[in-house]
């Protein structure tokens, strides 16, 4: 498929993205036990382990992923997770789904710090819609906690039904919290919409939130490339020098997403991440070679250790992450550049947490609201114990 493919009329896209549908769920209806079969011979040899309900799973995830195409996202998945996410009952939620549109004019200063660009310059305001999960109908922004949250997807998916749960179960745990979702802009094969747009308007959504409508009391929480977008978010704020949000939790940031990091081979086995894709919506997002270097988007590759350690000193931030992931190499790389940077506010013992049986973003995976069933685990515990702590 080419980028051209995606901009031909509606009529012609709903054909291809049908036909898409159909030998997608043809393919995977082969592919799957398949691939549980060939994927768990190769696990039990190399890890030594049984063929368990969450290594399926994980391979079942792989395979649909792996299989998926631009037509399929856009026409299928996408608005699949749209529908399965609001139709989520989660009690004593209100003005769930409540959406406002921010328009902030941010500087030609903004533009240059993320870009390296010193000239360019903003033409007009950036527009994002930021949504409601959660808000108090006696929400004060002045003392009340609100949690910012950016979720993943390879930039390129709409927040999965389960992040709908894992947010579920942040309000039952942490009901006080007022929750907000920005709807970035997402990628496409065309590259319309590339780095630093997501990153501009996440920007734009902690201005809306702070400087426009007074919240004084900001969490900050990311997941994958989320995970990625709430970085850079605190880069700039502490080089613009924004007010900075209390405290920040990434869960297995995308920390390097336009680099193949070596630890992909080794780990693609055991999660459910294909290379590929990574490899593929990596590409999508990253506008080309020359942005390599750039700190706000590959993050732990482009270490600046000032700006980390002056960071830490404002933001309280954990990083979790599955000893089984993808991402393992390299977010454990970043995390001990983030020791070293600032040894006094950022120790393995207090802000760093790994799931030693996780694969990525493995808070996220539970399909049914279940409070106690979710704090069984001890990541998950522990992620919510950071968010209370005064």
């Amino acid at each position: 498929m080419v980028a051209s493919d995606l901009n031909k009329g509606p009529k012609m896209g709903a054909i291809v993205g049908c036909a898409s549908v159909v030998w997608f769920s043809i393919k995977c209806l082969f592919l799957v036990p398949i691939n549980i079969i060939k994927d768990g011979l190769i696990f039990r040899h190399k890890h030594g382990k049984s063929l368990s309900f969450d290594f399926m799973h994980r391979i079942t995830i792989r395979t649909l992923v792996g299989n998926s195409n631009d037509y399929l996202i856009d026409w299928f998945i996408n608005p699949y997770m749209k529908r399965a996410g609001d139709a989520i009952r989660i009690p004593n939620c209100p003005r769930r789904n409540t959406t406002e549109h921010a328009s902030i004019r941010l500087t030609d200063g903004d533009l240059a710090l993320v870009t390296k660009s010193f000239g360019a310059h903003f033409e007009k305001g950036v527009d994002v819609e930021m949504r409601w999960f959660v808000k108090s109908n006696t929400f004060d922004a002045k003392k009340d906690p609100v949690i910012y949250y950016i979720h993943g997807g390879g930039f390129r998916l709409k927040e999965i039904d389960s992040v709908i749960v894992f947010l579920g179960h942040i309000h039952e745990a942490y009901p006080e919290a007022a929750i907000v979702l920005v709807d970035y802009t997402l990628t496409s094969a065309a590259k319309n919409a590339v780095f630093p747009q997501q990153l501009l308007e996440c920007v734009a959504g902690y201005d809306w939130l702070t400087a426009e409508s007074g919240c004084q009391n900001v969490s900050l929480i990311g997941d994958s490339s989320g995970g990625n977008l709430a970085l850079a978010l605190l880069e700039l704020l502490q080089l613009s020098a924004r007010p900075a949000p209390k405290r920040a939790a990434v869960i297995s940031p995308w920390v390097n997403p336009s680099l193949h990091d070596e630890g992909f081979a080794k780990h693609e086995i055991i999660d459910y991440l294909p290379a590929d894709k990574l490899f593929e919506w990596g590409d999508y997002y990253t506008p080309g070679p020359e942005y390599i270097k750039n700190p706000f988007l590959n993050i732990e590759h482009n270490f600046e250790t000032p700006v980390w350690k002056n960071l830490l000193e404002q933001t309280e931030l954990l990083v979790t992450y599955g000893a089984e992931e993808m991402f393992h190499d390299q977010v454990k790389r970043f995390v001990e550049k983030l020791k070293l940077a600032n040894p006094a506010k950022f120790s393995a013992e207090n802000n760093v947490v790994v799931d030693d049986v996780g694969a990525h973003t493995s808070p996220l995976f539970f399909t049914k609201l279940d409070l106690k069933y979710w704090l069984s685990y001890d990541i998950n515990r522990k992620f919510i114990r950071f968010l209370t702590s005064s």
